[in-house]
Formats: structure tokens, C-alpha cells, sequence
């Protein structure tokens, strides 16, 4: 009877260690697909900063384009109109350049707050297959605690037998 519950209760140890191990494989897995999942929102962020530096150049580009404009102006003077309309067709594309740029802007500040975000869960999920880790090696230490106190009484019992069959052999 002690037997089997001594075997029942190794079975279960073993079919929570192996619970507990699978889990450990889960948190694993699922930190690592978090890993891949923040180096694309730092690609993200990479390759919206490389599209802000272009607009950036753009934006200076027009600039120039502006001074040559005005000093155009200057030399024309009989085409003052036609310049002033050019010139406010440059103003409204870089506002509008202004204005994607900060749309740019506030997307990477968004990029950057989720990178954040997974970086946190991340290091969460890491204390967490840590813990696990520890409970697995409690569990494994009670279970070696558990194999060495059955060895123990296996051996006290075969003691017994022995004083017993010592004791048969002398009485009969």
C-alpha cells in the first residue's frame, strides 16, 4: 500500500515536473517570438527615421529653392506675380512636408513607446521562467528527497527480512 503510494505520488511529481517544464518551453517561446517582434518595431523605427531625414533634406531642398526664388524676384521684377504664386505653391508643399514630418514624428514616438512596452514584458517574462526554473528545482530536489527515503526503507525492510529469517533459522 505505501508502495503504490509512493509510486503514485512520483508520478505525479513527474507529471508536474514535466507540466513545469513545457511551460518553461512556452515562456521561452514566447519571450523569443517577443524578441522578434520588438527588432521589427526597432526596424520600423529605423526606417521611419531614415524617411524623416529625407523629408528633412527635402524640406531644406525647398529652402533652397526658396532663396532662389526670391532672388529670382529681385532680377524679374516684372514677374512678381507669377513668383509670389510659385512661391506660395513652395509654402503650402512644405507645410505640408512640415506637417508629414511631425505625423513621422509622433509615429515613432508611438514605435518607440511599444518598444518600450515589449522591452517591460519582456524582462517580466524572463523573471517568470526564472521562478519556474526554481520551482522545477524544488520539485526535483523533493523528489530526490522522496527516491532517497524509499531507498531507505527498502533497505530497512530487507534488514528486517533478514533478522527475520536470522530469527526463523535459530528458532526452527
Amino acid at each position: 500500500m505505501e508502495s503504490r503510494g509512493g509510486s503514485d505520488k512520483e508520478k505525479k511529481l513527474a507529471d508536474q515536473l514535466l507540466f513545469l517544464k513545457r511551460e518553461v518551453q512556452d515562456r521561452e517561446t514566447e519571450r523569443n517570438e517577443l524578441r522578434v517582434a520588438l527588432e521589427a518595431k526597432e526596424n520600423d523605427v529605423n526606417a521611419l527615421e531614415r524617411q524623416v531625414f529625407k523629408l528633412q533634406q527635402y524640406v531644406d531642398i525647398e529652402k533652397s529653392e526658396n532663396a532662389r526664388l526670391i532672388s529670382k524676384v529681385r532680377e524679374h521684377e516684372g514677374h512678381v506675380e507669377e513668383m509670389k504664386n510659385t512661391m506660395d505653391a513652395v509654402r503650402k508643399e512644405k507645410m505640408l512636408l512640415m506637417s508629414h514630418i511631425e505625423s513621422k514624428e509622433e509615429e515613432i514616438k508611438k514605435l518607440n513607446e511599444e518598444v518600450h512596452s515589449a522591452t517591460v514584458l519582456e524582462h517580466e517574462e524572463v523573471e517568470r521562467v526564472k521562478r519556474l526554473k526554481e520551482e522545477v528545482n524544488a520539485q526535483i530536489a523533493d523528489k530526490l528527497r522522496l527516491q532517497n527515503e524509499v531507498e531507505a526503507y527498502k533497505r530497512e525492510i530487507e534488514s528486517l527480512r533478514e533478522q527475520l529469517e536470522y530469527a526463523k533459522d535459530k528458532m526452527g
